[in-house]
């Protein structure tokens, strides 16, 4: 969490480089590593971990918000160009809520609970992962809330026609 909670104005170059680089660079540049091999197999699923901060924001998180948006919005993009494609490679994020991680350990795990919020088992998170590879709804995203899995839906993703 560290200095990403921090206000915009207060995150420094190098700190949103690093949580870009984490939660985005990780996520495409690791797609971009398993596609060529899927692409020659016609087959995959690749299962990302977004957050529930990337299908709505939380204040005082601008800069984890924003990391978890764009991989959502990658997972949309990716999902209709491997379907446009032809190709049999499902891409899907997972969108947790609070999991019980070192990265909400302590006070930060208080003030969740304080406020009424679930946290969720890793084991959860997991069972909600089988459940995706199940359902292989491309350029889907799946929100983990407590008891709840459930596909997150919205409106279609826009196409424009080829120039």
């Amino acid at each position: 969490i560290g200095d990403a909670t921090l206000p915009l104005t207060d995150i420094t170059d190098e700190a949103y480089r690093s949580i870009m680089g984490a939660n985005v660079d990780g996520v495409f540049f690791g797609a971009r590593a398993v596609l060529a091999s899927m692409a020659e197999r016609r087959r995959g699923d690749i299962i990302v971990t977004a957050s529930i901060a990337g299908l709505s924001g939380f204040g005082g998180d601008v800069a984890y918000t924003t990391t978890k948006h764009a991989v959502v919005g990658l997972v949309k993009a990716l999902g209709a160009t491997l379907e446009q494609q032809g190709l049999d490679i499902c891409i899907s994020a997972l969108c947790p809520g609070f999991v019980d991680t070192p990265l909400i350990a302590g006070t930060v795990k208080e003030l969740v609970t304080a406020l009424g919020l679930p946290v969720i088992e890793g084991d959860r998170v997991a069972e909600a992962a089988m459940q995706i590879l199940d359902v292989r709804a491309n350029g889907s995203q799946w929100i983990v809330w407590g008891d709840t899995i459930r596909q997150h839906t919205e409106p279609e993703l826009i196409e424009y026609p080829a120039s």
